[in-house]
């Protein structure tokens, strides 16, 4: 059996419905809309899948954690509880980022042109 994992898929901003239905389709998993993003469980193949034959995803990455904290030792506890042995060699680096999703919300309410696309 092929090990699935959790990814995620930035999308524009109002076509979520339609990003997940498209990951519906491809991959044949069930597909989570959210605001500006997807979530859906897949194999690692999935990702090749998505880049090539998808049109409504902007970028497709792999979830490590998915949590809510409020200062930044929240943030190193998290990060240390992952196993990270399995996806990343020692000597490779990588990123932790975060959103913080009532600011975002805020910001499109306060700036609506942010929703322009440029």
């Amino acid at each position: 059996m092929t090990k699935k994992f959790n990814f995620f898929g930035t999308t524009i901003y109002g076509i979520e419905d339609i990003a997940a239905q498209e990951v519906e389709d491809l991959l044949g998993c069930k597909a989570t809309p959210d605001v500006g993003k997807i979530f859906f469980d897949s194999n690692l193949n999935s990702v090749y899948t998505l880049n090539l034959r998808g049109r409504t995803l902007n970028k497709v990455m792999l979830t490590l954690c998915r949590s809510n904290f409020t200062d930044l030792k929240d943030i190193y506890r998290l990060a240390r509880e992952i196993d990270y042995t399995s996806i990343i060699e020692p000597e490779q680096s990588f990123a932790v980022r975060s959103e913080r999703s009532d600011l975002i919300n805020l910001r499109v309410w306060m700036f609506p042109e942010l929703l322009v696309e440029r």
